[in-house]
């Protein structure tokens, strides 16, 4: 059994992780290249699947980021008809896409935090970030939520211990 991994330059880590895990393990392991990804369409509507290591064939394909490769999206379509695939494609693409998320999830009446799906333009943003009582401050380059951590290790910030209220810290 061999493991298509696809790894996109943009996001590494998650490629990264899955080769070395694979080589500790002994899977069987073909590194998909995404920049250089493309489908071949032969007259007879054969289908070839080669990115800039040669054919690429595979028995599973692990999950992957799309983003920024749009054009292999096709290749990654083929490779899922003959591999197993964990992830669809259209799931992938879904996930990629916070804004197209958000609105699927709206539609369905799926309960989610506030979201704004505006022109990048840092006036508008910053408008509509004060507006919805989203605070920020600045690290001097890019601005920042509360606490700079882009949501990693991230906790709810409590309000101040009252006599009435439960304990909320760790006994240390």
């Amino acid at each position: 059994m061999t493991v298509a991994v696809a790894r996109n330059p943009y996001a590494t880590n998650v490629s990264s992780s899955l080769l070395a895990a694979a080589d500790r393990l002994g899977v069987a392991v073909r590194p998909v290249e995404l920049p250089s990804l493309r489908l071949g369409i032969g007259p007879r509507g054969d289908l070839a699947v080669t990115d800039s290591a040669g054919p690429v064939a595979a028995d599973s394909l692990a999950p992957y980021l799309l983003w920024g490769f749009p054009a292999a999206v096709h290749a990654l379509r083929a490779l899922a008809r003959t591999a197993h695939a964990q992830n669809p494609v259209d799931g992938v693409l879904l996930a990629d896409d916070k804004a197209a998320a958000a609105y699927r999830l709206a539609q369905a009446g799926v309960p989610q935090v506030r979201t704004e799906i505006c022109p990048f333009d840092a006036e508008l943003v910053a408008a509509v970030a004060a507006q919805i009582g989203y605070r920020w401050w600045s690290s001097g380059r890019t601005g920042r939520r509360d606490g700079g951590c882009a949501g990693r290790r991230a906790r709810r910030r409590w309000p101040p211990r009252s006599r009435n209220s439960p304990r909320r810290d760790r006994a240390r």
